[in-house]
């Protein structure tokens, strides 16, 4: 079973790509590193400044994380878990 919980980044890893979290309510506990969501991003082709730009796919982190920014996580029973998104409040968001 999966447990939803919110909390604020402690630290920020492997280039964002994963962060600890201090979940609310547990003292100073923290989550092992958990992995930031890579979502696939298609910018379609456009023309500007009469310069052609051809459509792109690109791969990006979502969310952007700092330490300081509250967010909503989920925890396996296995220990493994999943930063879902920021929930507002924080130093960057």
């Amino acid at each position: 079973m999966a447990e939803i919980r919110n909390g604020v980044v402690t630290q920020i890893l492997a280039g964002g790509a994963q962060a600890v979290i201090r979940p609310f309510g547990l003292g100073q506990s923290v989550t092992p590193p958990l992995p930031v969501q890579n979502i696939t991003v298609k910018i379609p082709a456009y023309t500007a400044h009469g310069e052609q730009h051809p459509a792109q796919t690109i791969q990006v982190l979502h969310p952007a994380l700092a330490v300081g920014d509250r967010v909503a996580f989920v925890l396996y029973e296995d220990g493994t878990g999943l930063i879902i998104d920021k929930t507002g409040g924080g130093m960057s968001g």
